[in-house]
């Protein structure tokens, strides 16, 4: 008698927290699931300009995104830069960022996608030193697009309710090239000697301090990066790191 009502207790238990875990796991979840049935979009929120080739200004702006109706105090960020090959044809309105923001959105997340500077012909990617001086220069870009957004969360009222501590990247292609430099390029003079000359050249000479205060001294505000076919100038730009969950 003992031994089946054991059996039984067993079973009944057995499946009460099998029962229990299909739950959890059909049940939705915030940042995992998209709970937010709409999206919130405020555009062209003007972070700085840059001067064209031929001496033209050109404004820098970024696209938030954020789930309407949200009650949370604070929202993590997710920061993407889309790709393009370096040309001005492409935006932050690509349609594949679009696409990502919303749905990040639609998670509870924040998400932005930022401007940086591009060539109007793909052929100045075809030379060593046009192509040094577009990742530095829109790795430039995207320190000042960060900068903005930290200066808004801490200065600024914080109007789209970020939480600082839980800041990350990402990009595609172009973007994920632009972004990765922004984070991990230490300085110009670990470019080599002749690309770090042509990067100088960039920003009538302001690329050095540009790059070198990282965020604008939050060096450590980005704690991780989406890659989407991107790449680096050199692997020993990645250093190890604390891991940071959320």
């Amino acid at each position: 008698m003992n031994k089946v009502f054991t059996f039984f207790l067993i079973l009944t238990l057995t499946f009460i927290f099998s029962f229990s875990e299909a739950q959890e796991y059909e049940c939705t979840m915030r940042y995992r699931d998209k709970i937010f049935n709409s999206v919130g979009m405020e555009g062209n929120v003007s972070f700085g300009q840059w001067v064209t080739s031929n001496g033209g200004i050109r404004p820098l702006r970024y696209d938030v995104y954020f789930p309407k109706n949200d009650t949370a105090t604070l929202r993590p960020l997710v920061i993407l830069w889309h790709g393009g090959a370096y040309l001005d044809m492409f935006t932050k309105e690509s349609p594949d960022i679009v696409m990502m923001a919303k749905d990040l959105a639609r998670m509870g997340y924040v998400a932005i996608s930022p401007d940086y500077r591009g060539v109007r012909d793909v052929m100045d990617m075809f030379n060593d030193d046009g192509l040094i001086k577009e990742v530095v220069g829109s790795a430039i870009d995207a320190n000042r697009a960060v900068c903005h957004i930290l200066d808004q969360i801490e200065n600024g009222g914080n109007p789209y309710r970020i939480n600082k501590d839980e800041i990350f990247a990402g990009g595609v292609s172009g973007g994920a090239v632009t972004g990765l430099h922004a984070l991990l390029l230490p300085s110009l003079d670990d470019l080599g000697e002749q690309y770090a000359k042509w990067a100088r050249e960039v920003d009538n000479g302001e690329a050095d301090e540009l790059i070198s205060n990282k965020f604008c001294g939050h060096k450590n505000a980005i704690k991780g990066f989406i890659n989407i076919s991107g790449g680096i100038l050199d692997t020993s730009f990645i250093k190890p790191v604390p891991i940071s969950h959320f």
